[in-house]
């Protein structure tokens, strides 16, 4: 049974500018390596990584620390699909990208710095719960393979055939994959998403099913959170997701 982070086991990343050339891109990038280094250490001791970050291209340091084994799924619960690049982006924000990074596309020369990082397949991938998709999303995410299944879908049956392919998985919940109604994670929560108990259950299949080597919550701000409900239904879902037998 995985161990999970004690108290006085919890890490505070800070990453101090790149350099007289810094950008954003370089920074994420630095934020990414060091986070790798710090997953790798704690799934080392025996413990279960569980990350809370504000950005979702985080995942990179996450799976790289985990050396991306080829037994690796991906299961990203988030409200948006993550998967512009540098090519079909028209705003340049590169939180926007992170599963398509993590499947092996954009930035490929910054990612090689990232020791342990390779692309995960999109048939290891699922994204589950994100609605309201431009055409274009659809399209990539379908060439890349990745498995998308909407609020409503059969999470179940998909997660049944990821385990044709996958032993673990990094359990990514950017909680603007919950409804409104749940309380607004962030400023760009869509109307859709998945109630508290849907999330709670697609994660308990999740642990049903897999062993969950590393898991991270996104996207939280808490301005826009005033009468802190979505904490709550974050720790029912770490809950569910750390410590259980596959």
């Amino acid at each position: 049974m995985a161990r999970t982070l004690a108290h006085d086991e919890v890490r505070r990343l800070t990453v101090p500018p790149t350099g007289e050339l810094a950008s954003e891109i370089s920074d994420s990038f630095a934020v990414i390596r060091q986070l790798a280094t710090a997953v790798r250490e704690t799934s080392a001791v025996g413990a279960t990584p569980v990350v809370l970050a504000v950005n979702c291209f985080t995942a990179l340091g996450t799976v790289a620390g985990l050396d991306s084994a080829d037994d690796l799924g991906v299961i990203w619960f988030d409200g948006h699909s993550d998967f512009d690049t540098p090519e079909r982006t028209d705003d340049g924000f590169i939180d926007g990208m992170g599963l398509a990074m993590l499947t092996g596309t954009g930035w490929a020369t910054l990612r090689s710095t990232v020791h342990g990082l390779r692309p995960i397949p999109g048939s290891r991938t699922v994204l589950a719960g994100a609605r309201k998709l431009q055409r274009e999303e659809y399209e990539a995410l379908a060439a890349a393979g990745v498995m998308h299944v909407p609020p409503g879908g059969p999470f179940t049956d998909t997660f049944d055939r990821l385990m044709e392919q996958a032993r673990g998985v990094y359990l990514h919940v950017d909680l603007d994959v919950l409804d409104p109604s749940e309380g607004p994670a962030n400023m760009v929560t869509r109307d859709g998403g998945l109630s508290a108990a849907e999330l709670c259950s697609a994660v308990e299949a999740v642990a049903d099913r897999f062993d969950v080597r590393a898991m991270a919550f996104t996207a939280y701000v808490a301005d826009c959170d005033p009468y802190e409900r979505i904490p709550s239904v974050a720790r029912d879902v770490l809950e569910r997701a750390v410590g259980r037998e596959p």
